[in-house]
């Protein structure tokens, strides 16, 4: 069963993202992207280090409407990898 169907919530956006493309001017501008697409789908960022490792964050006090706007945005800052829709 499908828990965002029972609890009425959008399943997470997960934002996967290289280690080389976080830098501050980097995370200034997905803040802004997060801020501009308001919605009820929580955001997830998968920092991705060296040899396939990772850390997956919460980003708890955002919440986006998965669009294509928003997808695009995403994708025109990290790369065509950093989302899947």
């Amino acid at each position: 069963m499908d828990v965002s169907a029972a609890t009425g919530k959008e399943p997470p956006v997960v934002i996967s993202v290289s280690h080389t493309k976080i830098n501050p001017e980097s995370v200034r501008e997905l803040k802004r992207i997060l801020r501009a697409h308001p919605g009820d789908a929580p955001v997830h960022l998968a920092y991705m280090q060296h040899a396939g490792r990772g850390k997956l964050f919460d980003l708890a006090e955002y919440q986006v409407q998965p669009s294509s706007a928003f997808f695009g945005d995403v994708k025109s800052l990290f790369g065509a990898s950093a989302v899947a829709q």
